[in-house]
Order: structure tokens, then C-alpha cells, then sequence
């Protein structure tokens, strides 16, 4: 199949418009139309068509003249072939007085007319009453190719509910009906109650659930102010830059923040769309809208909400008399139920299209949240099973028997493989996950299974008031805990300390002193749990078994150093610099 791709690098225009976000589009390899915005001049593409191609494109009038003396305009696209010259597209908007006109918009034009021919498209704007410069039309996305998808042939959704705890789910056993939807979803999907993310914070989890590499590798684990905050290096190849490769069209819908084209995520899409705020509602019903239009296409989609995140919005399960604790499980479970219904309107839209036979669904969360565990709360502070352990499922239905696998110790970073092997594509080198198709078409469990996470804390001992010590916590921050889940001939999990270049120092974490590093401190010692006698991580036994410490220490530095890539740089990826922008995002998601 011929793919090509035509693009510019987009300003963003001052609004966030709803549908396809301008900085989803990369310039392609064979041509170019321009690297800036296009406003006045026409634009041009050559090539030849070939039997069952489409031309995929989107465009905008930018937000900028909604109040412009001007009215209405015209965007049209016109192709020129040995037959003459014919109109494929033409609107006329009035953005000014149609908020329906307002926005970007995505158009798919059948080409077989012209199959076999060399022809000229052409993308062109004017004002409709023809007087005056041309308006500022934007377009973004132009792809020609054949996107329909042939029998046998599988879409997939992978869908992200950030902060969604693994235990508070009903089909894990959770005490409220917090989930039906998503208990629905895993009834008919092979289900792994308690996957390991490899993070315990946005950035990080999502980039080695794309990436198949652990965080201190591709350099994802960096915090706001940190040298290196920025972009992960593009010599790690992305799940949808493979896909892409292989013929899927490509479609993200996010909620912004982290999970975003300023962080690399764009890579490997076609449209990259993000929408700001807490709230998945529209996040969802974007993506519900788009698979109604490309149901007959071979397609990824992913869809990311923070619907799950505080500060909570929702009190479905809330009760007059309640405790300060009891309020926030309830104001946290209300949302995971919106969370639960968005899942369900996904997995309803794919159903009514007659999708659901040939899709792939992956359900994820990135992490949990500490929601007063261990004398903690929020995330991106520790590594016990509340923030590392996260939801995992893989529906395909007639092709994938529905099962429940407990206590494998799969990862995120295993997704990236396993849709591969699913899909028949052949991974690239340098993945550190490892394919679970195997589990999941029913082998044999192995005897011995293993899991790592880490993080460089950035939640320090939180407190009504500063202490003169806060002013320290960057440069504490930079230590790093690892933990490893082990099940063998049993069942343990060791968290300890790690130097900033992965060398063990289990009393670094004693280099601060004063009662506001007493947990910070407590995190980076040696830490070990029997989880089959202390599944809540509350007696460490660390001092009773020090032959246990150090064989999974061995193993967790074995994991994290076999195979690996090279560690990425500070410099490698390019540094984010925090703009008022991403500055008030961060404080709307509570950081």
C-alpha cells in the first residue's frame, strides 16, 4: 500500500479548537507543502493515484477573525488530470456567525475516479464574495492512500484512564459498583487484574507503554525544573510510528498536560488531538464521532482522559456524615464511574459499526493514587501497589477466550510487543517488554515472573505549611526508587533506593535530616514485603531476609541494564521549558 504524507508545522491557534489539533502533523519524507501555517498562497500536491486511494485532509479558519468585517469564506480543493480539472472538495464557512463553521474539520475524498493517473491537488481559500486578500485558511493532514482495511485485518484501541487505581474496580472485587461497564469489557477480555506500570506518574508510564523501554532509559522519568524535562530522543522508536509504518491510520485523542505533542506523544500520529481540562466527556465523544467515520479503515486509536485525576468533580457515591477519608474514596470511586461510562459509549460505538469482531480493545491505566495509604496521598511520591499497580485487558472477541491471569507480573512496557506479535508486525530492536500473546491465547503460565517500577519522587511530605526544608527538595528529588514484584518459589516485592545513575545507596536517602524528609527517607531505604502474607505492604522484612534483598536487587539491576538501549541524555531530547500555558495546567491537575 502507498501512504503519503503531506504536512506543515502548525501555529496553534489561540483557541484549542475541538476535532484535530493543529500540531499533530509532521512533515513527510517525499514532499512538503510548507512548513508554516498555509494561509493565502495555494498549495500544491503531485502524484500518481492508485486503485482505492482516498484523500484524507483537514482545515480551519482560525479563531483569529472570527471578527473580521468579512462574513463568510470558501476553502476548496480542486485536482487537475489528463481529463481536465474537477472540484473534490468545496465549503463555504461562516465562522463568524456558525459556531458549527468554527474549528478544524476533517474531509475524506474518494479518488478511484482518477486511478491510474498522474494528477495535481490543489488547496485553495478566498473570501465568498471574491473581493479583498484570501483569509487565513489553515490545512493540516493531507494523506493519500488506501486505508481500508482487508478482511482479516485488525483495528485497535488502546485506551488510557489516568490514576485508575487496580482495586477499584467491581470485576476486581470492589466493594461499590464504581465500574459496570469496564466490568462488562473484562468478562469478555483476557483480563490482568494487577499489571505493573512502570511509573507512578503521567509522563514516565505513558512513554514506556509506547516506548517498551523503562523510564531511566529513554529519559521520560525527568520532573518540571529537572535538566532533560522534555522530549524523549526519536532513536526510541514508538508503537505508533511502527503501526503507521505497517499501513494503520493513526488517531489520538488526549486530554493534553503530559500526554501531549509538546512531550513526543504526537510521534507516529496522523492527528493528535488535546483537549484541556479534567473532564473525559469530550475526549470520548471525539472519539466516538471519529470511528463513525472510519469504520471501514484500518485504524489505531487512542483515547487518554484524566477523568479518574484529582481535584474531584463528582459525588455520585458521596454521604452527608462522612469522614475526611471516607469523602475522598468517594469523591475518587464517582469518578472512576464517569471514567466507566466513557469506556462503555467507546465499546457501545464499536458494537453498533459491527467493529467489535475486528478490534482489538487494550484497556490501561498509567498508575494508581495513594488516597491515604501508607500515610500518603496523590502520586509520583512512592512505589507500593496503590500507585503501581494498574488495570490491564486485552478484548478481541472470537479470536481471544476470556480469562482472568492474577499475579504475573506483567508491565506496560509488554503492550507495545504484544499488539505486535497480535497484528503479525515484527517489533524493532531494542524493546525491553516481552510479547504476552502467548498468555494470552492460553500457554502455559511461567514459574517464575518479574516486574520493575521506578520513579524520582516529586511529592514531598505534604503539609498545610513550607518548612524551610522544601527549598532542598530538588535536589533530593533526583534520587530514585526502584522496586521489583517477584513471584517464584514465592511472592515478594523490594523497594529501595537508587543513585540518579542506577547504582544502589540504600542510606542516601538519610542525607537530608528533620522531621519533613522522615518519609522521603523511610521511602529510600531498603524496603521488602512477603506478598502473600502481607498483600498491603505494612511489615517490612527487610533485616529478616537480607539473602532475598540482595538476589532481587541483583535481579531488578539484571532487568533494567540486559538488552537495554542506551540511557538517554539530559541534553538528547531537547528541554521543556514551563510556559504560563503548561503552568496552569499543571496547577489544574494539583501539582
Amino acid at each position: 500500500m502507498t501512504v503519503f504524507l503531506i504536512a506543515a508545522a502548525l501555529v496553534a491557534p489561540s483557541a484549542q479548537a475541538d476535532g484535530i489539533n493543529p500540531f499533530s502533523v509532521r512533515v513527510g519524507k517525499d514532499q512538503t507543502i510548507d512548513s508554516r501555517p498555509i494561509y493565502s498562497e495555494k498549495q500544491t500536491l503531485t502524484r500518481s493515484v492508485a486503485a482505492g486511494d482516498t484523500l484524507r485532509f483537514a482545515y480551519t479558519i482560525p479563531h483569529e477573525i472570527l471578527h473580521s468585517e468579512k462574513a463568510s469564506y470558501v476553502v476548496r480543493v480542486t485536482l487537475r488530470s489528463n481529463k481536465g480539472k474537477s472540484v473534490l472538495f468545496e465549503k463555504t464557512l461562516s465562522p463568524r456567525t456558525n459556531v458549527a463553521d468554527r474549528g478544524w474539520h476533517s474531509e475524506t475524498v474518494s479518488l478511484g475516479a482518477f486511478a491510474g493517473e498522474n494528477v495535481e491537488i490543489r488547496f485553495s481559500s478566498f473570501h465568498a464574495d471574491g473581493a479583498g486578500d484570501a483569509p487565513p485558511a489553515v490545512w493540516a493532514g493531507v494523506r493519500v492512500g488506501n486505508f481500508h482495511r482487508k478482511p482479516g485485518e485488525l483495528n485497535v484501541v488502546l485506551i488510557s484512564l489516568d490514576t485508575l487505581r487496580a482495586d477499584r474496580l467491581g470485576a476486581a472485587g470492589y466493594r461499590r459498583p464504581t465500574s459496570p461497564e469496564i466490568d462488562s469489557l473484562a468478562k469478555k477480555a483476557v483480563y490482568f487484574p494487577h499489571a505493573v506500570s512502570q511509573a507512578t506518574w503521567t509522563k514516565p508510564a505513558h512513554m514506556a507503554l509506547f516506548s517498551s523501554v523503562y523510564p531511566s532509559i529513554n529519559g521520560s522519568e525527568t520532573r518540571p525544573g529537572m535538566p532533560g524535562f522534555g522530549r524523549v530522543p526519536d532513536r526510541f522508536p514508538l508503537l505508533t510510528e511502527v503501526l503507521k509504518g505497517h499501513g494503520y491510520l493513526t488517531q489520538a485523542f488526549t486530554s493534553d498536560v503530559f500526554v501531549s505533542e509538546r512531550f513526543g506523544f504526537d510521534r507516529g500520529f496522523d492527528d493528535f488531538s488535546e483537549a484541556t481540562g479534567l473532564d473525559g466527556e469530550r475526549v470520548f465523544a471525539n472519539a466516538t464521532e471519529w470511528l463513525k467515520h472510519h469504520a471501514d479503515e484500518k485504524f489505531f486509536l487512542f483515547v487518554h482522559t484524566y477523568q479518574v485525576h484529582a481535584p474531584y468533580r463528582h459525588d455520585t457515591f458521596v454521604k452527608d456524615n462522612m469522614t475526611d477519608q471516607e469523602r475522598v474514596d468517594a469523591q475518587y470511586d464517582s469518578e472512576v464511574r464517569i471514567a466507566s461510562k466513557l469506556v462503555g459509549d467507546i465499546v457501545s460505538r464499536l458494537k453498533s459499526l459491527g467493529l467489535e469482531k475486528d478490534t482489538l480493545i487494550v484497556l490501561i491505566s498509567d498508575h494508581g493514587d495513594s488516597l491515604g495509604n501508607h500515610g500518603l496521598k496523590g502520586h509520583g511520591c512512592s512505589l507500593y501497589d496503590e500507585l503501581v499497580l494498574v488495570p490491564l485487558m486485552f478484548s478481541l472477541p472470537q479470536r481471544l477466550q476470556p480469562r482472568r491471569l492474577d499475579d504475573l507480573n506483567v508491565e506496560l512496557i509488554d503492550v507495545f510487543p504484544t499488539i505486535c506479535d497480535l497484528l503479525e508486525i515484527t517489533p524493532p530492536a531494542g524493546l525491553m517488554g516481552r510479547s504476552l500473546k502467548p498468555l494470552l491465547l492460553g500457554g502455559e503460565r511461567p514459574s517464575e515472573t518479574l516486574s520493575v517500577s521506578e520513579v524520582l519522587p516529586s511529592t514531598r511530605p505534604r503539609r498545610s505549611e513550607p518548612t524551610d526544608a522544601d527549598s532542598e527538595f530538588a535536589e533530593t528529588s533526583r534520587y530514585r526508587l526502584r522496586s521489583i514484584r517477584w513471584s517464584g518459589s514465592g511472592r515478594y516485592k523490594l523497594i529501595f533506593g537508587a543513585g540518579f545513575a542506577g547504582n544502589v545507596e540504600p542510606d542516601r536517602g538519610a542525607i537530608r535530616l528533620g522531621s519533613a524528609w522522615q518519609a522521603i527517607r523511610q521511602a529510600h531505604g531498603v524496603q521488602l514485603f512477603d506478598l502473600t502474607t502481607d498483600p498491603g505492604e505494612q511489615r517490612n522484612i527487610a533485616a529478616e531476609k537480607p539473602d532475598i534483598v540482595a538476589k532481587l536487587q541483583a535481579k531488578l539491576l539484571d532487568r533494567i541494564s540486559s538488552n537495554a538501549p542506551p540511557v538517554a541524555s539530559a541534553q538528547e531530547g531537547g528541554e521543556i521549558k514551563i510556559d504560563g500555558t503548561l503552568s496552569e495546567q499543571l496547577r489544574a491537575l494539583g501539582y
